[in-house]
Order: structure tokens, then C-alpha cells, then sequence
């Protein structure tokens, strides 16, 4: 279950799970970076398991902040897979 609008049941996005540290490949702020780990916490008065994420959490460039990242499965992309370590592009 999410409150973001824009996304439908069934669409494949990326998701940062408890102990994933956003944004990617960031050092954690208790150690001078300016990352945190996921955790289960409450968001909207429910308890959140984890994190839908735009292309600014998986240092993307050009990855706009906000915007739920979308990927499609017909470009080789699965349910428990690594999301991709650059933005897709368009062709």
C-alpha cells in the first residue's frame, strides 16, 4: 500500500527496503555523509516498511527529485531485481 499518486497496481518501481542507505552509494550521515538507511517507520499514521524511490535516491543523473521511478519489465528489469545503475533512456 502507498499514498503516491501516479502509479498503478502492477507497475514495476523501485523500492529501497530496511537497511538500504539513499541516496545510492551515499556514505551515512553519522559518518560524514549525507545518506540514511531505511527503516520501518510510521509515514501518514501507518506503518511504512520501506521506500518507493525517484532517480535523485539512486544517484541518477538527470533523475528528477519526486518523480517515482517507473521501469518496464520488457527491458529486462524484474520484481526483486537491482534497479539500474544509470537513468534509462528514451529511444
Amino acid at each position: 500500500m502507498t499514498n503516491a499518486k501516479h502509479i498503478a497496481e502492477g507497475e514495476l518501481v523501485v523500492v529501497a527496503t530496511p537497511g538500504a542507505v539513499v541516496p545510492a552509494g551515499a556514505e551515512l550521515e553519522a559518518d560524514g555523509g549525507q545518506g540514511f538507511e531505511v527503516a520501518p517507520k510510521p509515514v501518514g499514521g501507518e506503518k511504512s516498511e520501506a521506500m518507493l524511490c525517484d532517480g535523485v535516491m539512486l544517484s541518477w543523473q538527470g533523475g528528477a527529485n519526486g518523480v517515482l521511478v517507473k521501469l518496464k519489465a520488457e527491458d529486462g528489469h524484474a520484481v526483486g531485481g537491482r534497479p539500474p545503475v544509470n537513468k534509462p533512456r528514451k529511444e
